[in-house]
C-alpha cells in the first residue's frame, strides 16, 4: 500500500516527486523538488491521530508546512499538520499530502523544482510523490495465528506451516478430506526481536470455509505492475548534487540601495508658494468617469477582485517566489515572508487604478519616482494602473500612470528593477493574496454630517459659509472660492486609511487640494492633501456643514473670508467662525 511508512512515529522517509524524478527536500529553510539522496532530502515521521507531521531530517527546527497560500517551513503548529490522500496519477505507488488547516491546499512541486500554489494543487502529477522508507524503528512483535485444520489430517503441522509460509498449494486429494472432515484449532507463536518492517501484520480470519478449490488462485500475472524504471534515478554527476555553501545566502549589504538625500525633498521657495502647474500635466491620469462596469473592463483575471478598495494584501512576486516588502530605511526587496512589513493596504484611485499604502506606516506608499521603485507619499506618482500578465494569467502587472511604460519590477536576487527597464514579465508580475478586508469610513463624529457624505468615491461641492461659492481649481491651476456649479468645483473624496481624507478634483483629476503654511494650492496629492473633518460647535443637526484641518499641519485648517478670499490657513476664529465651515452637497457617487 503506498504510503504506509508514514503511519508509525519515528520512520525517517524520502519523497520522490513525481514531476522532477528527484527529492523533496529542506534546505536553508526553502523547500523544492531537486534535492538527492543526503540529509536535506529526508523527513522524521511524526503522527497525530489521522494526521502527521514532517520534520526535516538535516534541519530539526523546520517542518513542512503550508502558510499564507505558499509551501514554506514551519516550527510544527497548524500550519505543519497534513494528512495522506491517494493520488489521482498513480493509486498504487504514489500518494498526495493535504493541508489540515486549508482542505483543498496540496504539497505541489513544478517541473522545474520549485514550490507550487498549494491552492492551484489538486492531486495530480505535481502533487504526486512515491515515499521511500530510509530508516524504521525497530520493534519485538509477537503474533499468534489461529489456524483451523481438519483433525484426521495426517501431517497437520506441515500444512499449518505451508499455510503461514504461503509455500504452494494443497492436493486435490487434501482439499477433500479437508472439506469432509471435522477441525480442531492449532495456536503457532512467531516471534522476532529484530524484525525490521513498519506495516502491522495482515490480520487472519477466524476461520476458513470448507475449501472446494485451491486456497491460492493460479498467478497469471504478477502482483504488482511491471516496474519499467529503477527505484532510484541513475546518478550522473557528482554524489553530491549541490556545491558546499561558501558564504551567507545572500550578499552582505555594502551600502544603500539609493543614494544618500544630500538636501531638502523639495526646493526651498524663493517665489509663490508653487508655481501653477501647465495643464500639459493632466494628460498623463485617464480621465473618471461613471461606469458602472468598470471592474469587467479594467481587468479579466479573477485576480484582479483582490485589489478591491479597503483590502490588505500581499504582492508575491514571481521572480523570487517571495513578496514585496518595505523597510523602515525607505529601502525596498522581494524577500519579504507572511509579517506585516509585507503587507499593504489597496486604495482605489480611478477606474482600475490603485494605491497600495503599507500598514505599518500610513504615510508610506507604493511609489515609481525618477524612474525607480521607491517609497512615496501618496501623491501621483503613486498610483498604478492594473494589467494582466504576459506571463502568469493568475498574475498581475502595475504600470506607473506618471511614467507610462514603466512597471514595478523585482529581479530574482530580490533587489528592485529599473522601472523603465520592466515591462509585463515574470519580473513585473505579481500575485496579490488577501490577507483580511479593512473598513475604510473615516472615524468621524459629526451629527449633522452622514456617514455616505465623505465616502470614498463620492463626488461634492465645497462651498464656503462665507462667501457663498464653491472651492475650484480654475483653469490656470489656482485655487479659488469663485467657483459655479461646474466640474472644475466638483471634487472626489478618496479615503486614506486612518490618516484622512483627500479631495481630487473631478476637471483636472491630476490635482488634489493641498494645504501648505502659504495657503491653499493645486497640489499632486502627497501627505500635505490630507484632510480631517470636525464638527463646527455652532451649527444644530440637520445641516451638512463641516471644517477641515490639515492631517500634516494640525493647527492649520482652510479659511474663506466673507470676500471670496481664500485666506492662509491658521489657528485664528477656529470655532463658531463662517470663514473655516464649508457646506458639503453630494452631486453623484462613483462605483470604484
Amino acid at each position: 500500500m503506498a504510503g504506509v511508512h508514514l503511519h508509525f512515529e519515528g520512520n525517517i522517509v524520502r519523497f520522490m516527486c513525481n514531476s522532477t524524478g528527484k527529492s523533496l527536500r529542506i534546505r536553508n529553510a526553502q523547500v523544492d523538488g531537486n534535492g538527492g539522496e543526503g540529509d536535506f532530502a529526508k523527513f522524521i515521521v511524526h503522527t497525530h491521530g489521522a494526521y502527521i507531521t514532517l520534520q526535516s531530517f538535516k534541519e530539526k527546527l523546520n517542518y513542512l508546512a503550508i502558510k499564507a497560500g505558499i509551501l514554506t517551513v514551519g516550527s510544527g503548529g497548524e500550519n505543519c499538520y497534513f494528512s495522506v490522500v491517494p493520488s489521482d496519477h498513480d493509486l498504487l505507488k504514489m500518494i498526495s499530502l493535504e493541508s489540515k488547516k486549508f482542505p483543498g491546499h496540496h504539497v505541489g512541486i513544478l517541473p522545474n523544482g520549485s514550490p507550487k500554489n498549494p491552492a492551484n494543487t489538486g492531486r495530480g502529477a505535481h502533487a504526486s510523490f512515491t515515499v521511500y522508507l530510509v530508516q524504521s524503528v525497530t520493534r519485538d512483535r509477537k503474533f499468534d495465528f489461529k489456524i483451523k485444520v481438519p483433525s484426521v489430517f495426517s501431517n497437520v503441522k506441515n500444512a499449518a506451516s505451508n499455510l503461514l509460509s504461503g509455500s504452494g498449494s494443497t492436493s486435490d486429494s487434501n482439499a477433500e478430506a479437508v472439506s469432509t472432515a471435522p477441525v480442531q484449532n492449532i495456536t503457532y507463536n512467531i516471534s522476532s526481536s529484530t524484525y525490521h518492517d513498519p506495516s502491522p501484520p495482515a490480520p487472519m480470519e477466524p476461520s476458513y470455509p470448507p475449501v472446494t478449490e485451491t486456497p491460492y488462485p493460479p498467478v497469471t500475472e504478477t502482483p504488482y505492475p511491471p516496474v519499467t524504471d529503477t527505484s532510484h534515478p541513475p546518478v550522473t554527476g557528482t554524489p553530491v548534487p549541490y556545491p558546499p555553501v561558501t558564504g551567507t545566502p545572500y550578499p552582505p549589504v555594502t551600502g544603500t540601495p539609493y543614494p544618500p538625500v544630500s538636501g531638502t525633498p523639495y526646493p526651498p521657495i524663493t517665489g509663490t508658494p508653487y508655481p501653477p502647474q501647465p495643464l500639459s500635466f493632466q494628460p498623463t491620469i485617464q480621465p473618471m468617469v461613471y461606469d458602472p462596469h468598470h471592474q469587467q473592463r479594467s481587468a479579466k483575471s479573477a485576480s484582479a477582485f483582490i485589489l478591491q478598495h479597503g483590502s490588505i494584501i500581499q504582492l508575491q512576486c514571481l521572480s523570487t517566489k517571495q513578496t514585496l516588502r518595505f523597510h523602515e530605511n525607505g529601502t525596498i526587496d522581494g524577500t519579504g515572508g507572511a509579517f506585516e512589513k509585507a503587507q499593504f493596504l489597496v486604495l482605489s484611485r480611478g477606474l482600475g487604478l490603485v494605491s497600495f499604502q503599507w500598514v505599518v506606516n500610513e504615510d508610506k506608499y507604493l511609489s515609481i519616482t525618477n524612474g525607480m521603485l521607491t517609497q512615496g507619499e501618496g501623491d501621483t506618482f503613486c498610483i498604478f494602473t492594473i494589467h494582466e500578465s504576459n506571463h502568469d494569467p493568475t498574475a498581475l502587472c502595475f504600470e506607473s500612470v506618471m511614467y507610462p511604460g514603466c512597471y514595478i519590477g523585482i529581479t530574482p536576487d530580490g533587489n528592485p528593477k529599473l522601472s523603465s527597464q520592466t515591462k509585463r514579465g515574470p519580473h513585473g508580475s505579481f500575485k496579490p493574496i488577501f490577507i483580511k478586508e479593512k473598513i475604510l469610513h473615516y472615524p468621524i463624529s459629526v451629527k449633522s454630517l452622514s456617514y455616505w457624505v465623505l465616502s470614498h468615491g463620492t463626488v461634492v461641492f465645497l462651498t464656503s459659509c462665507s462667501y457663498g461659492k464653491t472651492l475650484q481649481i480654475n483653469p490656470s491651476g489656482q485655487v479659488d472660492c469663485n467657483g459655479a456649479w461646474e466640474d472644475y468645483a466638483k471634487w472626489i473624496v478618496e479615503i486614506r486609511g486612518n490618516s484622512g481624507i483627500a479631495f481630487r478634483n473631478f476637471k483636472q483629476t491630476a490635482y488634489y487640494l493641498e494645504v501648505t503654511e502659504y495657503g491653499l494650492l493645486a497640489g499632486s496629492g502627497r501627505l500635505s492633501a490630507l484632510l480631517k473633518p470636525h464638527p463646527p460647535a455652532n451649527v444644530s443637526a440637520g445641516h451638512e456643514i463641516i471644517m477641515f484641518t490639515s492631517a500634516k499641519f494640525p493647527h492649520l485648517h482652510l479659511r474663506v473670508s466673507p470676500s471670496g478670499d481664500v485666506l492662509p490657513p491658521s489657528q485664528v476664529d477656529y470655532e463658531g467662525s463662517a470663514n473655516t465651515q464649508f457646506s458639503v452637497s453630494v452631486v453623484e457617487k462613483l462605483l470604484y
